[in-house]
């Protein structure tokens, strides 16, 4: 397990890759999260959301699809 922990590794997937957030960014995620944590037993419309993210609801899907790598509707079904 040592020489395990201690040797190089690379990602065998490019579907991992560092996100960069912008403030702005960082802040939008964080409010589409929080409504989704505190509202996930409800329905939850494709409207309510992007209100939450100040985005048209084709821009929303752009957004937190290019964010996650899933669609926001994936992501509330794992959720619950």
């Amino acid at each position: 397990m040592k020489l395990i922990s201690k040797s190089n590794f690379e990602s065998l997937s490019s579907f991992i890759y560092e996100k960069k957030y912008t403030a702005v960014e960082g802040k939008r995620m964080r409010d589409v999260l929080e409504f989704t944590m505190q509202n996930y037993t409800k329905d939850i419309s494709l409207d309510d959301i992007s209100e939450v993210a100040v985005l048209t609801k084709n821009a929303f899907c752009k957004y937190f699809k290019k964010r996650t790598n899933k669609n926001y509707f994936r992501f509330l079904n794992e959720l619950k």
